[in-house]
């Protein structure tokens, strides 16, 4: 609410917050529904001059403090109300009602209102009545409008309303209000990476921060040259050669979230350009409102922290399925050469970290002369001396150049059962 010596000027939005508080002043104005095409005005005995007791003083002091707003003293101040929390979401139906209220006893002459929007650098008039003034605002009336914003852009939006008017003849007073507010994406959307081997895997979780339903649409993996794609949130079945995993329901009620996961492989060829690429794409939601409306969720680049690279880099592959209690079994120890140097290198093994799984045989085996970026095997005899679920460890490279030791960072877990 804006001061204007005897004239007043009352701005109602349709946010749910300032709206059910409202109700005990003004009813319903516009109904706040989501996606909304056409508003639904409020009757003509609902209008706010004609329900508020306005001539009294205290009725101001209370409509003061549920506009959580600072009063603008004098003519020339402005005021912003305080909506740092009231957002609104894109494509919501959003409408001002602005109402100019004459409490003075005698007629305010030439009263104008103009309502600008500014949203980044462009501007666009709303309402101008400037060059179409209300000639006289008689004592208790009031002059109505309703202005409708567009919400299909998101971002920090700013209303600038201006009021114009003359209490005396050749005295002309000018007020204005600054008002605030953000249009945001009603998608929030989350992600996070994985990297086994030489795959990436990227799961996303999509919220609906809306008190409405909305639909998926689509989701679109767009990724690096380097990268194909494969979609995780496919089963085949016997009716159906793909079926989604969440059974085709792609509508997400008000606080509802979805997982997706996504599997990036390196094309044929650049397996190893692959290995440095920080990013890896973006991605893209689009989604549907209630009546249709359409909007899209584009996400800047992915980016994806690479693990710290070492050396000499040691896997365990070609594992058994089935491991016994006291029986010998065989693993394929890869030991690769990831620098740029011919280094000599040596197989051992620290019995101290081997717990349930031991080495069978002596420790120390001479790789020999390894290349730049060539890979070894070696055949490993493995003893189990407990059952349950066990960890291979304990295998160390040694760079008999620098003797530096390298050690089997990622412990691979194996189940040993008692018997066959």
């Amino acid at each position: 609410m804006v001061a204007l010596e005897k004239l007043y000027v009352f701005i109602y939005k349709n946010s749910e917050e300032l709206y059910t508080i409202l109700l005990h002043f003004s009813q319903k104005l516009i109904s706040p529904l989501f996606f909304q095409e056409i508003p639904q005005v409020c009757q003509k005995q609902d209008i706010l001059g004609s329900i508020l007791p306005l001539t009294k003083p205290g009725a101001y002091q209370k409509i003061d403090q549920i506009a959580e707003g600072q009063m603008a003293q004098g003519f020339t101040d402005s005021m912003t109300l305080s909506i740092d929390n009231d957002h609104i979401m894109q494509y919501e139906y959003l409408s001002y009602y602005i109402s100019v209220f004459n409490t003075e006893k005698k007629p305010m002459k030439n009263v104008g209102i103009l309502v600008t929007q500014v949203f980044k650098k462009n501007s666009k008039i709303l309402l101008n009545t400037m060059n179409n003034r209300t000639s006289k605002l008689f004592p208790n009336k009031h002059d109505d409008h309703i202005i409708n914003i567009n919400t299909e852009n998101v971002g920090k939006y700013r209303l600038n309303i201006e009021v114009t008017f003359s209490p005396e003849p050749e005295i002309e007073f000018t007020t204005s209000t600054q008002l605030d507010f953000i249009i945001l994406n009603p998608i929030q959307l989350k992600t996070s990476t994985v990297i086994i081997d030489s795959s990436i895997f990227l799961e996303v979780q999509i919220k609906n921060r809306t008190k409405k339903v909305i639909f998926i649409k689509d989701i679109i993996l767009e990724p690096t040259p380097c990268f194909k794609v494969h979609n995780c949130n496919t089963i085949s079945s016997k009716k159906f050669d793909k079926e989604e995993t969440f059974t085709g329901k792609v509508h997400l009620d008000f606080g509802d979230q979805r997982q997706y996961l996504y599997k990036l492989t390196p094309l044929e060829g650049l397996e190893e350009k692959a290995k440095h690429v920080t990013v890896i794409g973006n991605l893209s939601v689009v989604w549907r409102g209630r009546f249709g409306n359409t909007g899209k969720y584009k996400t800047n680049d992915l980016e994806i922290t690479l693990p710290k690279r070492q050396e000499i880099e040691i896997s365990i592959h070609g594992i058994p399925e089935n491991i016994y209690l006291e029986e010998m079994f065989q693993v394929d120890c890869s030991i690769k050469n990831c620098s740029n140097d011919t280094l000599p290198l040596k197989l051992s093994f620290l019995y101290e970290q081997m717990h349930g799984i031991i080495i069978n045989g002596k420790s120390g085996l001479d790789l020999g002369e390894v290349t730049p970026k060539t890979k070894i095997t070696r055949k490993i005899n493995l003893f189990p001396i407990s059952s349950g679920i066990q960890e291979i460890r304990g295998i160390i490279v040694t760079n008999l150049k620098e003797k530096k030791k390298f050690l089997l960072t990622s412990p691979v877990k194996v189940v040993v059962m008692k018997n066959k």
